[in-house]
């Protein structure tokens, strides 16, 4: 289980992060910080991240680049 707690001023998480595999290790964060772009934001913005590494990659992925995706 993942936990990401938050306020107006802060957010933490814990730091364990599990492969599709069941391979568990520590990680330094699972909180990213990201760029405006003109898809979704005129400001910098955080992610909390839960699930598997590679869910994790593919969502971080599409935000630092979200022309490169197919929007449903």
């Amino acid at each position: 289980m993942t936990t990401v707690v938050c306020n107006r001023t802060e957010m933490a998480c814990d730091l364990q992060m599990t492969n599709g595999d069941g391979t568990i290790w520590a990680t330094k964060t699972k909180i990213f910080k990201f760029k405006p772009n003109d898809y979704y934001t005129k400001g910098d913005f955080l992610i909390g991240f839960a699930g598997t590494t590679g869910h994790m990659m593919a969502v971080r992925d599409h935000f630092d680049k979200p022309d490169a995706f197919d929007v449903p």
